[in-house]
């Protein structure tokens, strides 16, 4: 069986000119640059994110899985459906590769407790938006990938502590049901909007596709920092 599903909605821009969606090819295949930059600068400047409130962090996470919601249709999700055991591949291999891989890193390093736990909690945690925008502005299969961060997110309720608490121990105090409705608000609702937008307003939501993939590499830049 294959392990690829459909395509996405999302394509490349349409050869000749240069307008918005070629600027948008340029800036986001740079991704990787910009995200350098703008983390080395929030390393070695820590005082130039000092606007950025943790409300403004979240309803900037929240605008970004809209972005990402109004690139997709039902009928991405329908395709994907489909065919199940990508997603339970990407579900297996993200609750067992990354927490493990997080725990050996730890002991092999000797990591202090901090720096420990802090490996951990990441390795325990559920694909984010990043994973998204990473396949979204290489016109990979968007749709498949928020399925793999929905599922992954929606269990991370109770892998995500249940993980971090048999590898991490002590050091790592978990809300799981915090951790379940700040993921609901942040992830799954603005993704969910971005979709019911798209199959409501197609045409409006066609004129401001192009612009998409900058906005969501802004807002990620930004995040990252």
């Amino acid at each position: 069986q294959s392990f690829v599903c459909a395509s996405s909605s999302s394509s490349p821009p349409a050869k000749g000119g240069f307008g918005l969606e070629q600027i948008a090819e340029i800036g986001t295949m740079l991704f990787p640059i910009w995200a350098l930059i703008s983390a080395t600068t929030a390393f070695f400047y820590p005082s130039t994110l000092n606007w950025m409130s943790t409300s403004q962090f979240e309803q900037g996470v929240g605008l970004l899985m809209l972005s990402m919601g109004l690139s997709l249709s039902l009928e991405d999700f329908k395709k994907c459906a489909e065919q199940p055991i990508p997603i339970l591949l990407g579900f297996v291999c993200q609750y067992s590769i990354l927490p493990i891989l997080a725990f050996t890193i730890s002991r092999v390093m000797s990591l202090p407790p901090s720096l420990a736990t802090g490996m951990i909690i990441l390795g325990s945690c559920p694909g984010g938006q990043a994973s998204n925008v990473a396949t979204y502005v290489a016109h990979g299969n968007v749709s498949l990938s928020v399925l793999m961060t929905t599922v992954s997110t929606v269990a991370a309720a109770v892998m995500t502590p249940l993980l971090s608490t048999l590898l991490a121990g002590q050091y790592i105090p978990v809300n799981g049901l915090a951790l379940a409705e700040s993921t609901a608000k942040l992830v799954l609702l603005p993704t969910i909007a971005g979709v019911f937008l798209n199959e409501v307003f197609p045409r409006q939501i066609d004129k401001v596709r192009p612009a998409m993939p900058l906005i969501a590499l802004f807002l990620t830049v930004i995040l990252c920092a």
